[in-house]
């Protein structure tokens, strides 16, 4: 792959005369060139030219009392222009606009209390909200925080519609005249998470990647191609380059005629851990949530995809 970027930002900030009071603009761009090459690529590749806008504004009140707020907003433009083998000339694009809001409360020294909600509106895949509470108090050089709350994110194009778009699914390499009996577990490669659950950071190191072949659906009105139904289980820990640890089951089915992916249906704990050292002592943090993910693959039978010669 051939890759060129560029980015750029800028900055405003103001501050009241007491420091209570504060509010800062950002507006950004990235934008990307990707150039892939390889069997199921044009000659010259597959480019795909991707570009990111942003604006924000964030505002806090904050004079050191019982109470402390904030909010703001986020607007995002994200659009993708590609040529390849398999779309030609193809341009999309996904708007996001987010709000938030935040309350602070600090009944008894050292105690915080803290709720916030954020609404996200996104042009593809429609509206959703999300909240956080939480409760932290600290003694002496030592915190002890606690929180709850929901989170969502919405796909952006580069999970939606870039290299993998039109492409066969990972596990098609691996699966394709290969012959797979009720009950087999199969041990996956370990880097074919990232590529699968569509991440693009770092992920962690992968302990486990397993699929053991459930059931042959057959053809039906609902999908016209049988499906192999996989229980699928990953297991990924922390490392150097990330502190998350994800493992989820659930289930992967993949079309028997062209391993084409079908669905995916996993969900599982996910927990962030880090740890801060600072003058005032040493600090550990840590997060705990579900996972939910779930992909739904549509086809046009009358357009299979064809290796080329």
């Amino acid at each position: 792959m051939q890759r060129s970027e560029y980015a750029l930002a800028a900055r405003g900030e103001y501050k009241s005369d007491g420091g209570a009071f504060s509010a800062k603009a950002t507006a950004s761009r990235d934008a990307v060139e990707r150039v892939y090459f390889g069997t199921w690529y044009r000659a010259d590749g597959d480019v795909y030219d991707g570009t990111k806008d942003q604006l924000a504004l964030d505002l806090k009140y904050d004079n050191g009392g019982l109470i402390s707020v904030a909010a703001g907003g986020n607007l995002e433009w994200e659009d993708t222009d590609q040529l390849t083998n398999f779309s030609g000339i193809f341009v999309a694009g996904i708007d996001t606009k987010s709000a938030y809001g935040e309350v602070a409360l600090r009944p008894a020294q050292g105690l915080t209390l803290t709720g916030a909600a954020r609404l996200d509106d996104n042009s593809r895949f429609g509206s959703f909200d999300t909240y956080r509470g939480t409760i932290a108090y600290a003694f002496g050089p030592a915190k002890l925080p606690a929180s709850y709350g929901t989170g969502a994110k919405a796909p952006g194009l580069y999970q939606c519609l870039d290299p993998p778009f039109g492409k066969p699914n990972p596990l098609a390499a691996l699966l394709i005249n290969r012959h797979v009996v009720v009950g087999q577990p199969i041990l996956v490669p370990r880097d074919l998470v990232q590529e699968l659950l569509g991440f693009q950071d770092p992920l962690g190191t992968v302990r486990r990647f397993e699929l053991t072949l459930l059931r042959v659906d057959p053809a039906s009105d609902e999908h016209p191609a049988p499906r192999g139904v996989f229980r699928t289980s990953i297991m990924v820990v922390p490392n150097e380059d990330s502190p998350l640890s994800i493992h989820l089951t659930g289930e992967i089915a993949v079309e028997t005629e062209t391993c084409r992916l079908a669905y995916v249906d996993l969900n599982g704990p996910v927990q962030l851990s880090s740890i801060e050292r600072t003058a005032g002592g040493i600090y550990h943090y840590s997060a705990g949530g579900e996972l939910n993910l779930s992909i739904q693959s549509g086809y046009d039978r009358t357009k299979l995809a064809v290796r080329p010669q």
